[in-house]
């Protein structure tokens, strides 16, 4: 047999280590680059609930207003219920109209969700909220939640003035 006449036996090439290893490389400074934009963006989002709702607090206590000539710090009674499944619990720090259903935390399973957590998983309450009030013809609503699961609270009142103010960010 000659050589000419031998079968043409090829080399089937594949990657090489280094070539991977670079592609691994770049793949993990995409994720380093992007992975933190995506995390401020969620958080962002998450904090627009906050201004819905509270916007939505706002509504319903001139409805309520309208209906009986003066601002409540009870939320059952400004027939307002949060939608979906918050992570901000909303309300008052004052209960004038001593009602226990001052916030989103005291009025009952309709109210609260599992999400309303700190970072140790302990149920947020109105002792997180910022200082907030109703009186006959003014009143502060307050937010506060836990958007990054660590101590840092995100925290959001609301007033009569329409003017909002963020307390306490949690987006840093």
């Amino acid at each position: 047999m000659l050589i000419d006449e031998m079968p043409n036996i090829t080399k089937e090439r594949g990657f090489t280590l280094i070539e991977l290893m670079i592609v691994v490389a770049i793949i993990g400074i995409l994720a380093a680059i992007a992975i933190p934009n995506f995390l401020r963006f969620s958080g962002r989002a998450r904090q627009s609930e906050a201004k819905m709702m509270l916007a939505g607090m706002v509504r319903a206590q001139y409805a309520h207003r309208q209906d009986h000539g003066r601002f409540t710090d009870n939320i059952a009674a400004m027939i307002w219920n949060p939608t979906g499944s918050p992570v901000y619990v909303y309300g008052f720090t004052s209960d004038n109209s001593s009602s226990g259903c001052n916030d989103t935390s005291e009025c009952g399973s309709g109210f609260r969700t599992d999400k309303m957590i700190d970072a140790f998983g302990v149920p947020l309450t109105s002792a997180e909220l910022p200082p907030s009030a109703a009186t006959d013809n003014q009143f502060t609503i307050g937010a506060t939640g836990n958007l990054d699961n660590d101590s840092t609270l995100d925290t959001w009142t609301l007033n009569t003035s329409n003017v909002l103010i963020n307390v306490s960010a949690d987006l840093d």
